[in-house]
């Protein structure tokens, strides 16, 4: 009976001994104790051999109980220190460029450069052979780098500031091929004059100092291309030119009509017909016949082409509706002789093939 005491004494301490040292889960898997002998006391140590074999008996165990319950989270520790910074990533993108900046302020005003070289001038003396029409001024003189007109159209002129060099000099008066040329050298600050030009304008003239330009030679008194032994005779072509078409309110006037003739020995000369020609612009209904169309006067303009003269004149309506209107002229009180837009003549007594179209409206 005291026997069974003791034993139970010891496994009461053993397991109290156990329960009080035992280490937690998850620590070594063999435990290793000494038990006393005389006391029944159990103690734990850290491996074998560490017991007291005269007074103690070693012992050891391995068993390990199921692993417990996750505990609470703990707080967040203090932030650690900051690490190195990593190297700089690959530069973005360039953005949009910006809106352009206002204009800055206007520089100072550079020093003045030195004066250019004082130039020549050129002076002489226009005249003309026979009786001049107010239509063939004023003179021009002209230069391949310069160019300037005569303030006093007949008579002395000076040209100053004229650079220095050698030029063909070119005396134009307005009108079909009224010019002289010849060679000219200035120098600066000096004067060169080209003495007197007498200058032929299709006038009558004894004169035979006077110019014919472009190789025109004097034909008893006039500037022509040749010497004609025949007068002109007749008219070889005419044509009605423009407008092609037309459109007026009743009772207004229509915008210039122009209307061309060519007569041998005259306008291919490039002279007036003056009197010698009568020219006519005329309207009457489409597709009626141009001998009985509505006629007025047209005047003389200039010669165009070299060729042809060129007259003007104007239509005015008086009913409304669609019209044709054509040109008619007569050299030397001859015949009339009729012209559309195609070029003429054409037959007066039958309806023109291109005429003018001209559309009245109220």
């Amino acid at each position: 009976m005291r026997k069974l005491a003791s034993v139970s004494a010891i496994g009461i301490c053993l397991t109290v001994l156990i329960i009080a040292g035992f280490p937690r889960l998850g620590d070594a898997a063999t435990i290793y104790g000494c038990y006393g002998k005389l006391v029944g006391v159990v103690r734990i140590v850290s491996g074998p051999g560490q017991c007291d074999t005269r007074l103690e008996i070693p012992i050891s165990w391995d068993q390990q109980g199921p692993l417990g319950l996750t505990g609470p989270k703990g707080d967040t520790g203090p932030a650690g220190p900051a690490g190195p910074a990593g190297p700089a990533g690959p530069a973005g993108p360039a953005g949009q460029a910006g809106a352009t900046g206002q204009a800055g302020a206007a520089g100072a005003t550079g020093a003045q450069g030195p004066a250019g070289p004082a130039g020549g001038s050129i002076t002489g003396n226009i005249s003309y052979c026979g009786t001049t029409g107010s239509g063939y001024l004023p003179v021009y003189i002209l230069g391949e780098s310069f160019s300037a007109m005569t303030t006093t159209p007949q008579g002395n002129f000076k040209l100053s500031n004229i650079p220095s060099g050698s030029y063909a000099l070119t005396i134009d008066t307005p009108g079909p091929a009224h010019h002289t040329t010849q060679a000219i050298s200035v120098t600066d600050g000096s004067s060169t004059s080209i003495g007197t030009v007498k200058i032929c304008c299709d006038q009558v003239t004894t004169d035979t100092s006077c110019i014919c330009a472009d190789g025109l030679v004097n034909c008893n008194g006039k500037c022509m291309t040749i010497c004609q032994s025949q007068p002109p005779t007749s008219i070889t072509w005419c044509r009605m030119a423009y407008p092609p078409d037309m459109t007026l309110n009743v009772g207004s006037s229509s915008p210039p009509v122009y209307g061309w003739v060519l007569i041998p020995g005259l306008t291919d000369l490039g002279m007036n017909p003056g009197s010698s020609v009568v020219a006519q612009v005329g309207y009457g209904p489409t597709g009626s016949a141009p001998s009985s169309f509505t006629w007025s006067s047209a005047s003389y303009n200039t010669i165009v082409g070299g060729n042809e003269a060129e007259y003007v004149g104007n239509i005015v309506a008086s009913q409304i509706g669609s019209f044709d209107y054509v040109y008619r002229f007569s050299f030397n009180n001859a015949n009339w002789v009729y012209c559309d837009n195609s070029g003429g003549p054409i037959d007066g007594s039958s309806p023109a093939t291109a005429p003018g179209s001209l559309t009245v409206l109220p």
